[in-house]
């Protein structure tokens, strides 16, 4: 005798819980159609009304359109002529006392012009400032090359000197590079 099955099957389980959730949706979608066709207006009148008010503002839009076109065709029509379509219109009158305030309004930004100008030449003057780290009777060879030059050329300079306390200067700066390199 073949076994008998004690408990469920879970495959036949979860298919009626599929079958039973699947048709609880079908009936609750059935349930809110039905709804909604209740709540539904079917007022003919009111339809009409609806449907006038819509017309109402699309034939208002056209005409905005239609307006907005004229008057671009209009700017176009008056730029291509030369502006022959009317006079510009006369300058504001402007009193003593504006006139007064707009030209100690020009000077007072010219003078503040001037004063940055000033500033920027102070300041550039003021990078301009002689190094004074640097000596200049002393002479800097940064290599065995520079240093033989520099070292004829003070022969040369100590031939043409004729005085001695000029010679010895010279030797003594001579010695001093010397010492640096």
């Amino acid at each position: 005798m073949p076994k008998k099955f004690k408990g469920e099957n879970s495959k036949a389980v979860s298919a009626k819980e599929r079958k039973a959730t699947k048709a609880a949706a079908v009936k609750e979608q059935m349930v809110k159609a039905a709804e909604d066709a209740m709540w539904q207006d079917d007022d003919k009148n009111v339809a009409k009304k609806n449907q006038r008010k819509e017309e109402r503002e699309k034939k208002r839009l056209e005409e905005l359109q239609r307006k907005q076109e004229i008057r671009l065709l209009a700017e176009q029509e008056a730029a291509s002529v030369g502006g022959v379509a009317g006079k510009p219109p006369p300058p504001a009158k402007v009193t003593r006392f504006q006139v007064q305030q707009q030209k100690q309004q020009s000077e007072a930004a010219a003078a503040a012009t001037a004063a940055k100008e000033a500033a920027a030449a102070r300041a550039s003057a003021a990078l301009l400032v002689e190094n004074t780290n640097k000596l200049d009777d002393v002479v800097s060879a940064s290599g065995v090359d520079e240093a033989i030059k520099v070292l004829r050329c003070v022969g040369e300079a100590i031939k043409v000197l004729r005085c001695v306390d000029e010679a010895i200067k010279v030797l003594r700066c001579v010695a001093e590079a010397i010492k640096v390199l």
